[in-house]
Parts: C-alpha cells; structure tokens; sequence
C-alpha cells in the first residue's frame, strides 16, 4: 500500500515534465562535473561527494536533463551558486533544469544547438491549492472507508505547507541568483497565451498542446536576469524539437511566440 508520503511526492512531481526512468549518470573529468539525465537524490548525492573528494575542486558543471523534483533541482542550484561553479548546457535542459540549474552558474555555456525549456513552477498559478487531485482520491478510495478522510485531510495539508515552503524557497533562490521570477512564468501568462492561439489561427489550435513549453532568445534571457551567456561556436541555432518535445520561442519585447 502506497503511504502518505507517496502519494505527496507523486502530486508534487506535476511540476516537472516527466519521471525518471533511466539512472542518472555523475561523473567527474578534470575540471568538470557532469549530469546526466533526470534529478534524482542519489545523483545530486554523488555530485557532492565527486566535488569533497576532488583535490582540485572543478570550476563547471555540464547537465543534460530533462528535469525532476524542484526541490532537488534547487538543492543543486544552490550548491552550483555556493561553490561558484559554471554551468554548461549539453544537448537539453528542462523544466527543474533550466528554472534552477541554468540560472546558478556564474557563468552559462551553450553548446551550439542547446536548448532550454521551461512549462511553469512552484509559483505557476494553475498550482493553487484547489488543483486537480484526481490522483489522491483514487488512492484514497482504496483505504478502507474509517481512514478516508483523515487520511486525505493529512495528505493535503502537508502538500499545502510543502507548496508554500517551495514557493518562498523559489523566490528567495531568484533573488539571491538576481535572476527575475518569471524566468519560469512568463509563458503561462494570458498575453502569451492569447498570441500563441493568434499565431496557430483558429484552424490550428490543437496544435498548441504539442509544445510542452517555451524558450527564450538570448538577449530576453539576459533581459531576466541571466546574463553571462557564451555560446560554443555561435550563432546560437537551438534545436526546438528534441526527444519529442517541442518548444516555442518567446519573444518578450514583442509579446508574440513565434515557432
């Protein structure tokens, strides 16, 4: 049977585009760290221990990530911006990835055809308290009938305390990073949302739930606070469509997203 602990962390993970599957791979080479694959504890756990017991301590870190549970993509960001590490972009950086990892480093190398990804946080507005639980109740319908309510009333305060720790760990991470908090908003706002539906046309609209979210141009990156960018044999060319997801740029002066 699930525990209540579970079912928290299964709700909390509707922040990140999808779960791990694949181990993550953390290795070090010289004067770098790299991470591959999702967030996981254990993978951070080795990326601090890799770090200890280096005699010469590496100065950049490479990710290639789809993302994973914010807290442990805070953890690290914090850690990276604590140890004033750089970070580099390999291949792909989503959701968990590019809200905290991108921003951390004191300096954000791209590979050439890198991309980015962000589809909202732990501020997203569609993650007030009066979500969907769907999840839970099909859980909560298995226990029997004496331990329903008290069971779900436990598991909804602690996500709702959880919720509310997060989102004042987010905003106070942004600030130290002195990176805007809309860095993983912006996208999910109804301007943006209204000229994505203008630019498909009404023929089109179903088009909108292929993309899985929305990367910005350089230039509006550093506009958010994220401003030592080097790209590795420029011009920057991100691939927009990567292992089935596809992304929309979002042009903040213009309020437009344009594919």
């Amino acid at each position: 049977m699930k525990s209540c602990f579970i079912i928290l962390i299964s709700l909390l993970s509707t922040y990140t585009i999808a779960q791990p599957k694949d181990e993550t791979k953390v290795t070090i080479d010289a004067n770098n760290i790299t991470y591959q694959g999702y967030l996981s504890a254990k993978a951070n756990e080795k990326v601090y221990n890799l770090y200890n017991q280096s005699k010469t301590k590496p100065t950049w870190f490479s990710i290639k990530s789809k993302g994973g549970e914010i807290g442990l993509g805070m953890d690290l960001a914090e850690w990276i911006y604590k140890n004033k590490l750089n970070v580099k972009i390999v291949d792909y950086c989503f959701s968990s990835c590019a809200n905290y990892i991108l921003p951390a480093g004191r300096q954000l190398v791209l590979e050439k055809a890198a991309i980015f990804g962000f589809h909202g946080s732990v501020n997203s507005k569609d993650n007030d308290f009066d979500k969907d639980f769907s999840g839970l109740d099909e859980y909560i319908n298995t226990l029997p009938e004496k331990d329903r309510i008290l069971t779900k009333e436990k598991v909804l305060k602690q996500f709702q305390a959880d919720l509310i720790r997060d989102r004042k760990r987010e905003i106070n991470l942004y600030k130290k990073l002195g990176v805007s908090p809309q860095l993983p908003l912006l996208g999910q706002q109804e301007k943006y949302q209204l000229s994505l539906k203008n630019y498909l046309g009404k023929d089109n609209l179903e088009e909108k739930d292929q993309y899985e979210g929305w990367y910005y141009s350089l230039s509006d990156l550093k506009s958010l606070g994220v401003t030592n960018i080097t790209v590795i044999d420029p011009p920057w060319a991100p691939a927009e469509n990567i292992k089935k997801f596809k992304l929309l740029r979002l042009y903040i002066k213009e309020g437009e997203l344009r594919p």
